[in-house]
């Protein structure tokens, strides 16, 4: 799990009070003439460097933990006269350190107390010139990587285009300047896991320089698409935000889930797709997710307008509910052509064929991983077993591979690696429709709503009266008339019957009302799962039971 970063400040006292904004960055326009190496100590580095204009910067690195990096840094004056250089003391004082203002005798790159020492002990000086490149990186981006670190004016200061003109200062290829911003993100960000939890994010999702400096470098995808998209734009390579859903396992097909956002990227005509929150691994860029091939990506993220899709032809929806999840497991991973749905009716055996012939290996999954589990929910029931091994019978006829795959249980969550290269998840069932409704009511749960409202529909489609009463508890009446008999809708049946098993995540609804009279507003919170074009079951959740309260 990665680490969520909250960063500090403490202000010490010799800061001091400030009088006026110092405008302490406007040194690193001038032109470094020497670097000297004051002291390198475990997790501190101090340096003090020479600028051509008569300034001088005094720096203080420090790594206090993960990905916690500091810098403090004190600014002031210095002149040469004949072999003494003088130091005046700093206009900017952050710290102490090794370092002090004052006279001292200099020569030949190195600076010594005063003239005696450097006459009896020439190899006595305090500081040497150095020429390591990182001690010539501007002082906001840390001396072991390109990740910007952590001052107490980097917020309101930092000039981004100043930024991008160290990070890109010897690339010319656009291609390159992409992934030199793409590493940048991934080094500088972290996901804020707790603000989507609390649903309050540590930053506004469009604070470039709060999510690149700020006190907590948190962003979620909506603050990754944004600061790569602004980077991009900044260094003139055409870049636009792509909002849509994502699915990422077995539990999200037959169901829009996961809105998402991610990125086009213009590279003179060609277009191409990078998903930057997804390919952030921690410590390096997860490659599958960068320059993704469309025909790949539309089984995973489907967004809002068609044009982002990048196809010849678009996919529409209702396919995309119906598709099987596709993953790249490498960089530049091609989709082979195949013919199947995420959701495959069969008798004892499940047979499947791609396009090309493939090396392949399928895993099976318990049914348990089936169960969605949402926020709130008690998690009680631990998942039994693991990723199974199974035994294919694999032909290779006509340029193409046919899979025949054994069926054990109703339902089968079945994973198919090709070529080390695809990943492809879609669910088989035994015995066809009625499997899944036997499934589907064997392990209806009142605890859980989509384990619970699938039983629900389940029992309708098959007409188990009886399992239907039992799911509904005291609630009878939202389902049955006083004769005992089902009181749904012809359209709501109709719906019911065409049922494969997709429907939608539960939703929660906040509806506000007035009342003038007593000048009075009231908030009604109320929740639901829905068949996609079909009925609406509104849920109640008493002491962790859900009931169905009424249908629409």
């Amino acid at each position: 799990m990665r680490k969520v970063i909250v960063l500090s400040f403490v202000l010490i006292p010799f800061i001091g009070i400030r009088a006026s904004k110092r405008n302490s960055w406007s040194v690193i326009d001038q032109k470094i003439d020497k670097v000297f190496d004051c002291s390198s100590k475990g997790k501190k580095t101090e340096i003090l460097r020479l600028y051509d204009k008569g300034t001088y910067e005094h720096l203080l690195f420090e790594t206090k933990g993960y990905n916690e990096q500091f810098v403090e840094r004190n600014l002031g004056k210095y002149k040469i006269v004949k072999d003494k250089i003088i130091f005046e003391k700093p206009t900017q004082l952050e710290f102490k350190g090794q370092f002090q203002s004052g006279t001292y005798f200099y020569k030949n790159g190195k600076i010594y107390p005063n003239f005696w020492a450097y006459f009896l002990f020439k190899k006595n000086y305090l500081y040497k010139t150095t020429s390591k490149k990182e001690y010539r990186k501007p002082f906001f981006i840390h001396l072991d990587n390109d990740v910007v670190v952590n001052n107490f004016e980097a917020e309101d200061e930092l000039d981004i285009d100043l930024l991008l003109s160290y990070l890109l200062k010897s690339i010319k290829s656009d291609q390159e300047k992409i992934d030199v911003i793409t590493k940048f993100i991934v080094q500088s960000i972290e996901y804020d896991y707790e603000g989507l939890k609390l649903d309050h994010y540590a930053n506004e999702q469009n604070d470039l320089k709060g999510i690149l400096v700020g006190k907590q470098r948190l962003a979620v995808c909506a603050g990754y698409s944004y600061v790569f998209m602004e980077l991009c734009e900044k260094s003139g390579i055409k870049a636009r935000t792509v909002l849509g859903h994502t699915r990422q396992s077995h539990n999200d097909l037959k169901r829009l889930t996961g809105f998402h956002a991610w990125n086009i990227v213009g590279l003179g005509e060609k277009e191409m797709i990078y998903d930057v929150t997804w390919a952030d691994n921690g410590t390096y860029i997860d490659q599958k997710w960068i320059n993704v091939e469309p025909e790949v990506m539309i089984y995973s993220h489907y967004p809002l307008s068609k044009d982002d899709q990048l196809l010849k032809v678009s996919l529409s929806q209702e396919d995309f509910i119906k598709a099987p999840l596709i993953l790249p497991l490498c960089k530049g991973a091609k989709l082979p052509g195949f013919k199947f749905s995420s959701y495959i009716f069969c008798d004892k055996m499940l047979t499947i064929s791609f396009l090309g012939q493939h090396s392949v290996e399928v895993t099976k999954l318990p049914s348990d991983f089936q169960k969605v589990i949402y926020n709130g929910e008690n998690y009680t029931y631990k998942t039994q077993g693991s990723n199974e091994k199974v035994a294919v019978k694999v032909n290779f006829h006509n340029d193409s591979t046919y899979l025949t795959i054994p069926l054990g249980e109703d339902i089968n969550l079945f994973s198919i690696d090709i070529e080390n290269c695809l990943n492809v998840k879609l669910i088989a069932t035994k015995g066809g429709y009625q499997g899944m409704m036997r499934h589907y009511m064997a392990n209806a749960d009142n605890r859980y709503a989509d384990p619970y409202i699938k039983g629900v529909v389940a029992a309708i489609r098959v007409k188990d009266y009886k399992k239907l009463k039992e799911l509904a508890g005291i609630n009878l009446s939202v389902f049955f008339d006083p004769k005992g008999k089902l009181k749904l809708d012809k359209k709501m049946l109709l719906r019911i019957d065409q049922w494969e098993g997709e429907i939608s995540s539960l939703t929660n609804l906040n509806s506000f009302s007035y009342d003038s009279a007593s000048n009075r507003s009231e908030t009604k919170s109320s929740m639901f799962i829905e068949i996609p074009d079909g009925p609406r079951f509104i849920l109640d959740n008493k002491d962790g039971i859900y009931s169905v309260s009424s249908i629409e």
